[in-house]
């Protein structure tokens, strides 16, 4: 009843001096009426939340088929394939010394600096084409 009263004080119902008896559809429809002047911000802030839950999902499900046509990979993927083709390079050079030494003593400068050029130049292709397996690509841009 109070807040009858305070709605009634506010205008949203008839106050009309001497009236004994209410009309509860022409009560209903003022309140009614009422609700709908004080909540019209309510339904703009839900149509901009539900709009930006909209979009959000749409953006969710282009990434997922960009991840399944392999357009995106996940950065997880990159950083073990990273770190293996690091380790493999790192292997490959540090063993270098060691197949060449022995040969190298026996040569002349121009000679030891050749089969220098031509090893470190077989451990890069090595690399590149280890570049090229993990990328699952026979694209040979990707190695350049």
């Amino acid at each position: 009843m109070r807040r009858f009263q305070m709605l009634k004080k506010a205008g949203v119902f008839d106050a009309t001096p001497g009236r004994a008896r209410r009309n509860l559809d022409e009560d209903r429809v003022a309140y009614i009426r009422h609700l709908r002047r004080n909540s019209s911000g309510t339904a703009s802030v839900y149509s901009d939340e539900r709009t930006r839950l909209i979009k959000a999902q749409a953006d969710r499900a282009e990434l997922e088929l960009q991840l399944r046509s392999e357009e995106l990979v996940e950065l997880s993927d990159v950083i073990d394939a990273n770190g293996r083709m690091i380790v493999a390079a790192r292997n490959r050079l540090r063993g270098m010394p060691n197949k060449i030494a022995a040969i190298v003593v026996t040569m002349t400068p121009g000679e030891a600096q050749t089969l220098m050029l031509t090893e470190v130049d077989a451990a890069l292709n090595e690399i590149a084409d280890g570049i090229q397996k993990l990328a699952g690509n026979d694209d040979p841009r990707i190695a350049q």
